[in-house]
């Protein structure tokens, strides 16, 4: 999926448009570095392999996208342009903070997100790169419309509720968080190859 080189009017948008170019050259050189033996190896059987790790960011990704897509419609139908820029809800930005890569805290991962949920054919890379490539056309098409205004629940629970800019930042993080995941995986002392 091939999205447009435009530059964006948000400097909120273009900022995470332009992350998740620079996160999809990283996976790609990663992908690419590494046999399927190696992208398959787990330290131990409570531990994510790459694979794994890749199909819980495509998994979490495709449902994210699935809750922002109808509420990017009821935004651009009700005609509600930017006003002010971005700014997240203190919720919105707590959670981004917990799910940073710099964060020490220790997130469980929700059943719907693991990576044996997935019940989709294609390999776990070309999903996450369909699903980024799909999150930046989003980006490019909100682009001037109010991403604070309405606000959907997450795929994971009901109770909790995100704007479509915190949704977008939740899956920038959440890609760099599994992305430093991956290269201490990489780093291990058992890792094959080392």
């Amino acid at each position: 999926m091939n999205y447009s080189p435009k530059v964006l009017q948000d400097q909120f948008l273009q900022a995470n448009k332009s992350e998740l170019s620079n996160l999809k050259s990283e996976l790609e050189s990663i992908f690419e570095k590494y046999t399927e033996n190696q992208k398959k190896w787990k330290p131990s059987s409570k531990e994510w392999s790459i694979i794994e790790v890749t199909a819980h960011m495509a998994q979490t990704l495709r449902m994210y996208l699935d809750k922002m897509e109808p509420v990017k419609v009821k935004t651009k139908d009700r005609g509600l342009v930017q006003v002010t820029a971005f700014s997240p809800t203190w919720f919105g930005r707590l959670f981004v903070k917990f799910i940073s890569p710099e964060s020490s805290f220790k997130l469980k991962t929700f059943k719907i997100f693991k990576p044996e949920k997935m019940n989709v054919s294609g390999s776990p890379e070309t999903l996450l790169f369909d699903y980024i490539s799909r999150l930046i056309n989003f980006i490019n098409d909100i682009d001037g419309y109010d991403i604070k205004k309405l606000r959907f629940s997450s795929p994971a629970s009901s109770f909790v509720r995100f704007t479509l800019g915190e949704a977008i930042e939740i899956n920038v993080v959440h890609i760099q968080r599994h992305i430093a995941q991956i290269k201490r995986l990489t780093q291990s002392e058992n890792f094959p190859g080392h």
